[in-house]
């Protein structure tokens, strides 16, 4: 968030959506600390629709959380999420130069979440899913089909340009 606090300077607007509280009150800390006035701190969760959800955050992993987690010491938070449409209609946010995505999990369900606006580039961290099928391929075509140009590096990462 810093780093593109920075790059998006004082005509830009960083969203940060952060649904963990412990996360959470570090981002906050953050952005409070350096003065980031360009920075919107959504502290929701992200889906395919408006809901709320149950995320699970292993007992020695504090720094990340998921709705697909699978583990036997569980954290469990209960978590208001919205569709990355809602969450940047709720900001008025019209143009997305840039947007990353790293929802350990559910990044194809977020993509089903965002049809109104088309962010000129796109950045997948898109490691599992739940039901064990790889993401990759799904991901794909979704952008593919939404007319970007799709690249996927080390398996699991995806980097999109709108054509």
């Amino acid at each position: 968030t810093l780093y593109l606090a920075e790059k998006a300077g004082s005509s830009g607007m960083v969203v940060a959506i952060e649904p963990m509280p412990d996360n959470l009150a570090f981002l906050e800390k953050n952005v409070s600390y350096n003065k980031l006035e360009n920075v919107v701190v959504v502290k929701k969760g992200v889906w395919d629709k408006n809901d709320i959800q149950t995320f699970y955050q292993t007992g020695h992993d504090t720094q990340s959380a998921s709705l697909v987690l699978d583990g036997n010491e569980k954290n469990v938070y209960n978590i208001e999420v919205n569709t990355l449409d809602k969450i940047l209609e709720d900001h008025q946010v019209k143009h997305v130069d840039l947007m990353l995505i790293q929802l350990n999990g559910i990044e194809p369900e977020a993509l089903e979440g965002l049809t109104i606006i088309k962010p000129e580039h796109l950045a997948i961290a898109a490691r599992y899913t739940s039901d064990g099928a790889k993401p990759v391929p799904r991901i794909r075509k979704t952008l593919s089909d939404r007319n970007y140009t799709v690249k996927v590096v080390q398996r699991d990462y995806v980097y999109a340009s709108q054509n």
